[in-house]
């Protein structure tokens, strides 16, 4: 095993770790954890479905790190900086990802309310 699979292992399982207590709704507003922005700490109907939605998306991000993590080194003839930029690429991806998804869902919700 590779150093870097060490890193991307342990970015893989944090952005699991993070984003499944968002997707399944265990928690609640606060100052330190979830998509946090102005409307979504002072909203809890706002909380909720955007950290859903960013929580989902930074999980499944996680597991494509995992998968990059573990599946690519496999690839006859990819190089060491081959395989550190694609999963680099992943978890820039997915944290890019996450982001952006919460983000439209919140300016959608936004939207129609106003």
């Amino acid at each position: 095993m590779i150093r870097q699979q060490y890193y991307f292992f342990i970015a893989g399982v944090f952005f699991l770790a993070a984003g499944l207590p968002l997707y399944l709704k265990l928690v609640k507003p606060n100052g330190l954890f979830g998509f946090k922005v102005k409307l979504t700490a002072t909203d809890v109907a706002l909380w909720y479905p955007v950290n859903k939605r960013a929580g989902g998306t930074l999980a499944a991000g996680g597991l494509l790190v995992l998968f990059c993590t573990f599946g690519l080194v496999h690839l006859p003839g990819l190089s060491r900086d081959y395989y550190t930029l694609l999963c680099s690429l992943a978890v820039a991806g997915s944290i890019i990802a996450a982001g952006t998804r919460g983000n439209a869902l919140l300016r959608r919700i936004v939207n129609e309310r106003y």
